[in-house]
């Protein structure tokens, strides 16, 4: 029996139709398709860690060490100047004002600033030092012109029972 052309074709086509069927069936069953839908949604967790932490040992040394520490400012600026009258006194230093010059006598403080200072500087050789800022009046009384008014900062220095250190700022 003798197949024609157009059966032959038909019978063909219909392979064809079945094969590319199979295929599919056998695409399908091994690459399954998943359409998949994600919802994200943040949930609060509590989290307890245990954390050591490493502690540095410190020693703590204890020294008892006498300082001069001013408990009554007044006291040290008065003591300064006292000091800064004595050495005007004695080396005739800083007596003048203007164009003139005084006696020691001639000179009185009129004003001390709230400005003094107390600095520690050796602990072990007890030495500090008292900064202060005063009002001068230098007045010759038997002549009027000669009266003169200055500010002046101060510094004098000790140290362990030493003479004190003067010395005029500005």
């Amino acid at each position: 029996m003798k197949i024609s052309k157009k059966v032959k074709k038909a019978i063909i086509g219909i392979g064809l139709i079945l094969t590319l069927g199979a295929g599919m069936l056998i695409g399908a069953g091994a690459f399954p398709r998943t359409i998949t839908h994600e919802t994200i949604r943040e949930v609060p967790v509590e989290v307890f860690k245990t954390v050591e932490v490493p502690v540095e040992t410190i020693k703590t040394v204890e020294k008892m060490i006498e300082v001069p520490v001013p408990l009554d400012m007044s006291d040290y600026v008065n003591k300064a100047i006292l000091d800064v009258e004595d050495k005007m006194n004695e080396d005739e230093w800083g007596l003048s004002c203007g164009d003139y010059e005084y006696d020691p006598d001639e000179i009185s403080v009129k004003r001390i600033y709230d400005v003094a200072s107390f600095n520690q500087i050796k602990v072990k050789d007890e030495k500090y030092s008292v900064t202060f800022r005063a009002k001068y009046e230098f007045d010759d009384p038997s002549d009027d012109e000669t009266a003169c008014k200055e500010t002046r900062t101060y510094k004098v220095t000790y140290e362990n029972g030493e003479d004190p250190i003067v010395e005029l700022v500005e």
